[in-house]
């Protein structure tokens, strides 16, 4: 490919393996982390390592110099935390950071990482479709703050830099151990035969999506992905009592 591509977020769990998988294909990989020493850092010759912050847009626009492509993937997703202040700093106003980096460095393409959470439920388990209108409100500060991300990206996309937004469901497989990961964590601790709490609804449904697919879909972004287009990024639904099946 040898294209040059700007990645947020390349410590976490999607986007480190995308930034691996972009490296291995040949491209030249900038990547914007807060620690450089970081052990979640993926490491090969054709990544290239920038300190900063998505918070400090000067660091941005040097990360992202002379990049054809934007994976934003950064975010604050600590649902435990009570705080609205670091889901908006984070979620939006990174995001209008990177956006506004991207367009100032000339970006073919900005390729945003959010959350089939921001669609909310289905009803009458009718699937749901990218331009949906969401029927709930929402359940959460993350899911607020990656809407008003979203609505950023279109209106960059408007405004000359081309944009596309993907809405990725629970991403289960090998990669880094984090605690936003709850379906890894939950294979882990039945591997280590730990006790497994198990939700009440268990005719619940949800989807689940596999890593590799996560990642093979980020990479046709880039050529496929349709500027001011959404996709849904999922694999299988299944219930929660089927999910622990699975996993036992």
């Amino acid at each position: 490919m040898n294209t040059p591509v700007f990645i947020t977020g390349a410590t976490g769990y999607i986007g480190s393996q995308l930034a691996l998988s972009l490296a291995e294909k040949g491209c030249d990989v900038s990547v914007l982390v807060r620690d450089p020493s970081s052990k979640k850092l993926p490491r090969h010759k054709s990544i290239r390592v920038f300190q900063g912050d998505i918070l400090d847009i000067d660091s941005i626009q040097e990360a992202s110099k002379g990049c054809l492509y934007t994976f934003h993937m950064a975010a604050f997703t600590d649902l435990t935390n009570d705080d609205f202040d670091p889901y908006y700093e984070i979620n939006v106003n990174g995001t209008a950071n990177v956006l506004e980096a991207s367009k100032f460095n000339g970006i073919k393409k900005f390729i945003f990482t959010s959350s089939v959470s921001v669609l909310g439920p289905s009803k009458n388990e009718v699937p749901l479709t990218e331009s949906q209108p969401r029927i709930t409100s929402f359940a959460n500060d993350y899911e607020i703050t990656k809407f008003m991300a979203e609505e950023l990206v279109q209106q960059y996309n408007q405004n000359g830099l081309p944009g596309v937004t993907l809405n990725v469901s629970r991403v289960y497989g090998p990669g880094p151990k984090g605690f936003t990961n709850g379906i890894n964590q939950l294979i882990s601790m039945a591997l280590q035969k730990r006790r497994l709490w198990i939700p009440a609804r268990l005719q619940q449904v949800a989807n689940y999506v596999y890593i590799e697919d996560v990642i093979e879909a980020h990479l046709l972004a880039i050529e496929k992905g349709v500027p001011g287009e959404k996709y849904i990024i999922g694999g299988e639904n299944a219930s929660y009592a089927t999910l622990f099946k699975t996993i036992k």
